[in-house]
């Protein structure tokens, strides 16, 4: 159960932080800041990378087929032929593992991106922001 006195003095805690001033940025703070949103766009070459991903996965899937293939076809005797089967098995679990994640980073990716995009037409507003290289 909470105290009366916990909130009250919750309440005024509070209310001295909305009350307070905000505090000075030095020049020095205020020329860093101008710098890094100057930057901006090239934080966004981040989110434009993860987008490879999905094409890695999709690359890395059709390796998995055609080495099992080329394993099989190579495989010298019986058990060298399931020893790559059981190899490749696991490979095949292993890359789509991997596509799914590479889905889901897409799918976070495109998030982000929308995040990113807000963010950046809230920082136009008030700084200068260089176009991307």
């Amino acid at each position: 159960m909470i105290k009366l006195k916990t909130l009250i003095e919750e309440n005024a805690a509070s209310q001295q932080m909305v009350n307070a001033e905000p505090q000075k940025m030095t020049k020095d703070e205020k020329k860093q800041l101008a710098q890094m949103v100057a930057e901006y766009n090239e934080y966004g070459k981040v989110l434009r990378n993860v987008n490879e991903i999905a094409d890695i996965s999709e690359k890395l899937c059709k390796i998995a087929g055609m080495a099992e293939t080329y394993a099989l076809q190579e495989s010298g005797d019986w058990m060298q032929a399931n020893v790559a089967k059981r190899h490749f098995a696991e490979l095949k679990k292993l890359s789509e593992g991997f596509r799914k994640l590479a889905s889901e980073c897409y799918e976070n990716n495109k998030q982000m991106t929308a995040l990113y995009e807000d963010m950046g037409h809230i920082y136009e507003k008030y700084f200068e922001i260089n176009d991307p290289k």
